[in-house]
């Protein structure tokens, strides 16, 4: 920083400081890809009737969110510059759709049988909050 007659000129290297987010969001999606992994896995679910899972292993509430494991695996993320994006693509091998949707928002099935939505997101928001998470992984970076 320099100034003159009052004046000041604040100049920054922008390179390095694109490599220190880069660096930072790249840490921080990391921590995220396994916090949400956790998330699936969390027995923190609400569910209003006892079901039994397709390995035949009864469930009542709270619970997890994983049954065979599919919606857990289709998780993937992107770093694109300074954005990151997750997604769930989870398909159904019986009748190839796609269900992650289904789980996080929840629906009514052709029974009328209510489906709750489970949102893995929030609770790992909730955990580990996404701004100082990537604030501590700025600081190291």
């Amino acid at each position: 920083m320099s100034h003159d007659l009052g004046m000041a000129t604040l100049t920054f290297n922008s390179a390095r400081l694109n490599r220190k987010l880069s660096t930072a969001l790249q840490t921080s999606v990391e921590q995220y890809d396994a916090q949400f992994r956790d998330a699936i896995e969390a027995n923190v679910y609400a569910w209003p009737r006892e079901t039994f899972r397709s390995n035949g292993r009864r469930v009542t509430t709270p619970r997890d969110i994983v049954d065979t494991g599919t919606l857990r695996g289709s998780q993937r993320y992107q770093v694109d510059g300074l954005k990151a994006f997750f997604v769930w693509d989870a398909v159904d091998p019986e009748t190839g759709l796609s269900y992650a949707s289904d789980v996080f928002y929840g629906f009514t099935n052709g029974s009328g049988l209510e489906m709750p939505g489970r949102d893995w997101i929030a609770y790992a928001f909730g955990q580990n909050d996404p701004v100082e998470t990537f604030r501590r992984a700025l600081r190291n970076a």
